[in-house]
């Protein structure tokens, strides 16, 4: 990071500033009396909450840097709204766990319909054979007319499942509490 932007409120002090500065970060500030300013990064910050940080316990900055990490490349690479756009292209190393013909078969009844002005009609050159493979069973309507599962639709189990299943493919150790992962069952709540 280089940059710490924020707005004018008091509750940022010359003390916090100091904090940024002295990891190298310069402070921005955002124009008085302008919240869209920094808007898109307000929405990032309260989907990072939102969807990570209010479900996992942190042990130590080293986890809160891991899970922050595996956050991002979530949201950049994996996220609905990004897709079948994504794979190969904002994140050229990133595949999907979730992306297959498994998961879509064993999701059937959640499926829904694709808007047919919605449909991706980009560059699929970098999915690996077996996303371009499903990909195009999807595009040509070969598994049902416009199928699309969400993939906030897919159910816990089979994520953490998949996620298993990837772990043991890498031979990653889970046991490195910075490495780790805690699921909570509900969110922690908002601070007051």
């Amino acid at each position: 990071m280089r940059f710490l932007i924020r707005d004018h409120d008091q509750k940022f002090t010359t003390a916090f500033d100091d904090v940024f500065r002295s990891n190298g970060l310069e402070i921005l500030r955002t124009p008085i009396r302008a919240p869209p300013a920094n808007g898109v990064a307000e929405r990032f910050v309260r989907t990072a909450r939102a969807e990570c940080l209010d479900w996992v316990l942190i042990a130590s900055q080293r986890h809160v840097e891991r899970t922050l990490g595996v956050f991002v490349e979530h949201y950049n690479g994996h996220r609905p709204h990004r897709g079948w756009a994504s794979l190969g292209g904002l994140l050229p190393h990133a595949h999907s766990f979730l992306m297959n013909r498994d998961t879509l078969d064993v999701h059937r009844g959640l499926w829904g319909q694709e808007p047919v002005d919605r449909r991706y009609t980009g560059d699929t050159s970098l999915l690996t054979q077996e996303e371009r493979a499903l990909f195009d069973d999807l595009r040509f309507d070969r598994v049902g007319e416009r199928v699309r599962l969400e993939q906030e639709r897919i159910s816990y189990s089979w994520l953490q499942r998949a996620l298993r299943q990837l772990g043991a493919e890498r031979d990653v150790s889970m046991s490195d509490e910075c490495n780790a992962i805690i699921p909570l069952k509900e969110p922690l709540a908002a601070e007051v």
